[in-house]
């Protein structure tokens, strides 16, 4: 698991995994996560594929060989929540906690 905190410090580290500042990974890393209006931008390490899950058959992709940053629609998740798969050349994930859209 991976914690954006701003210091190494047991109260400011607690307050990060409270908020939701976190994800697990089997080895890729998240670098940003940035919603915007209708789209979210993700950076990463070196990945095959940026993955957009949801509720039913919503998804949403980018596919290719070292992908480092890319900006998907989210046209299909308006009103309900997607979670970022990151996948690398092993097959590796790391996935986000679900980010909720109003």
């Amino acid at each position: 698991m991976e914690v954006r905190s701003e210091a190494l410090e047991a109260g400011t580290i607690l307050a990060a995994l409270k908020a939701g500042h976190y994800y697990s990974s089997q080895g890729p890393e998240i670098h940003a996560v940035v919603v915007g209006e209708g789209s979210v931008a993700v950076r990463c390490s070196p990945a095959r594929g940026v993955l957009l899950g949801g509720r039913g058959t919503a998804r949403a992709r980018a596919l290719g060989e070292d992908i480092l940053e890319c900006e998907l629609s989210l046209a299909a998740f308006a009103g309900s929540h997607f979670r970022v798969t990151v996948m690398d050349a092993a097959g590796r994930r790391a996935w986000t906690n679900p980010i909720w859209l109003d």
